[in-house]
């Protein structure tokens, strides 16, 4: 499960090789992560599921790190 999922570039290569994958989750998608009652969903999903692994990536933004790698 991609969390943050942004491209979706994760959930990509996981169902290239075969991988069964959950749906992304990302602003992009209808998910705001800073409203409680997704968050709450969120982790039903997770509790439901049991995905083994849920891979998060914060948003890559002008005060993140990530954001001046390749300048």
């Amino acid at each position: 499960m991609e969390v943050f999922s942004g491209c979706e570039e994760f959930t990509a290569q996981a169902t290239k090789r075969g991988l069964k994958v959950l749906n992304p989750i990302d602003l992009h998608r209808g998910w705001d992560l800073s409203k409680s009652a997704h968050v709450k969903e969120l982790m039903a999903i997770i509790r439901e599921h049991r995905p083994k692994l849920v891979a998060l990536a914060t948003p890559c933004t002008p005060w993140s790190i990530a954001w001046t790698v390749n300048k």
